[in-house]
């Protein structure tokens, strides 16, 4: 939720200065966005932080570097950017507002304060009617266990939203608070509506993941591979090295890989074999060359992958070493905070 939310808002925001902003500045402001996209908060922070020096760029600057200390996780220098931010917007824009308020939320929640993350929520869906601020609330809701609340937010969210996404996220919420058998009902609902097309059948895929049934899901995840869904490749491959089938799962990997030659993601997916199989030097080949290709989201799942190949090979010191430097560049992946801990202890 909140890395999409990031990613679409950096786009739209640009149109936005283009409308109302100046025409002629420094670059800061660019090097900024192209810095958080890449995860370089400190260039990020330092660029947001000299075009908010311009006057005209105060308000946007102040959102960003928001959204930067949010993605840090310091959510109370991100509470106080985004406050400044609305407090001087000078033009009247429902999507900017809408976006800021949002960020606000996440970081009002970070820091604590639920009850004014619940307000701001509430007045989303109360001008917006909207799917997302219904569902962060219910989120919210069901962390306070306030079960009545939370089913009646995200009733109201599946039916704003009843795409397959929004159950899987609904789920996913249940399972981080151990609750999983609750959250399957969820599933239980989607997974009987009819997939129309292929991305449709990737998704009850996931549903099908989610709830084991792995040869369900293995068979509708081939059907989108066939139509080219490139999602329903990495899920299958997960699939069948679930079940121990390397053979499958590389097979599969190799054929996108060779149809796709600079593809990041497929080299991580051949490394997860090169894993499975303990081949730990060939799965340190495979990702050095994908890492070569890579954007920053599957920039981020190979180096994960490479500090779990340290792991494996028992050279926990230069584990220790990429795992320092890698959650400060993606101090939101829940997996490495745990990793970390681990690491401590050895």
């Amino acid at each position: 939720m909140k890395k999409r939310r990031i990613l679409t808002v950096l786009s739209s925001l640009l149109i936005f200065m283009s409308a109302c902003g100046p025409k002629d500045y420094t670059g800061a402001y660019d090097l900024g966005v192209k810095s958080l996209k890449e995860n370089d908060y400190n260039t990020a922070l330092a660029s947001f932080l000299k075009a908010k020096e311009d006057s005209e760029l105060e308000v946007e600057s102040s959102r960003m570097i928001g959204i930067t200390y949010l993605k840090m996780g310091d959510y109370k220098n991100a509470v106080t950017y985004l406050d400044d931010c609305r407090n001087k917007l000078r033009f009247k824009s429902e999507e900017f507002e809408c976006d800021v308020m949002y960020y606000l939320a996440e970081a009002c929640e970070g820091s604590g304060d639920t009850k004014r993350a619940i307000k701001l929520y509430s007045r989303l869906i109360k001008e917006h009617d909207d799917a997302d601020a219904s569902f962060m609330r219910g989120r919210i809701y069901l962390g306070q266990n306030e079960e009545k609340k939370a089913k009646a937010d995200f009733k109201a969210s599946l039916a704003k939203n009843p795409g397959y996404d929004n159950y899987i996220r609904v789920y996913l919420i249940y399972a981080g608070n151990n609750r999983e058998a609750d959250g399957a009902a969820y599933l239980e609902e989607a997974v009987k509506k009819e997939p129309r097309g292929a991305e449709e059948q990737y998704e009850q895929g996931r549903i099908l993941y989610y709830l084991q049934d792995y040869d369900k899901a293995s068979k509708v995840l081939k059907e989108a591979v066939d139509e080219g869904v490139d999602e329903a490749v990495w899920l299958l491959g997960q699939i069948y090295l679930k079940n121990q089938n390397q053979v499958s799962a590389r097979k599969l990997y190799q054929r996108y890989l060779d149809e796709n030659k600079d593809s990041a993601a497929a080299y991580n997916g051949l490394a997860l074999c090169d894993i499975a199989d303990k081949n730990y030097d060939d799965a340190l080949s495979d990702i050095q060359t994908g890492l070569e290709k890579a954007d920053n989201k599957d920039k981020e799942n190979l180096l994960f992958n490479e500090i779990v190949v340290y792991e494996n090979k028992l050279d926990f010191k230069t584990a220790k070493e990429k795992m320092n430097v890698f959650v400060q560049q993606y101090p939101e992946n829940e997996t490495a905070v745990r990793e970390n801990l681990f690491l401590q202890s050895r």
